[in-house]
């Protein structure tokens, strides 16, 4: 299942200032971050500006914090950093700019990344079992997921999300 990790966790970030993000598990861990925080706008800031924020607070993220995972410590590193706009909390589409591994870009929304930001959005009270939402990612494909129903999992409680599209 996807799970949340950490919620309104804040780091110092050289350059930005102090970024509030959150942790979440959706076949990977991911950072997710509101892109404003970063001075940075989805739509027209550059691409390297982007890449470059989502990489940096990637990169000291994974020096400050130690994950876990409830079934396998292989899994417990932080894949990478989800970009989000202002619509988590919103009926309209998500549009999201996924920095992953060594600092590349997903041109889709990212399957994964939208499983674990669906959790977030869930355990937050922006979306409710069988809501859909809309994601969007940089290359302009959607994807389309809900939170099918919640799961304990060890001593996580997770949801159980369903995610479509073509990226």
């Amino acid at each position: 299942p996807a799970y949340v990790f950490s919620q309104d966790s804040t780091l110092q970030l050289p350059g930005y200032g102090e970024i509030q993000y959150d942790i979440a598990y959706g076949g990977a861990f991911y950072a997710f971050a509101n892109v404003k925080q970063f001075g940075l706008d989805l739509n027209i800031s550059g691409f390297e500006a982007l890449r470059t924020a989502g990489a940096y607070l990637t990169e000291l993220l994974r020096k400050s914090i130690k994950l876990s995972h409830i079934d396998s410590e292989d899994l417990a590193f932080l894949y990478g950093t989800v970009l989000t706009d202002d619509n988590d909390s919103k009926d309209d589409i998500c549009n999201s700019f996924v920095v992953f591994a060594d600092a590349q870009v997903d041109r889709s929304p990212c399957g994964s990344g939208i499983t674990a930001r669906v959790a977030i959005q869930y355990y937050k009270h922006n979306l409710k079992l069988g809501q859909q939402r809309i994601f969007k990612g940089p290359a302009g494909g959607e994807f389309t997921a809900q939170a099918v129903r919640e799961e304990t999992h060890g001593d996580e409680k997770g949801i159980i999300v369903e995610v479509s599209g073509h990226g």
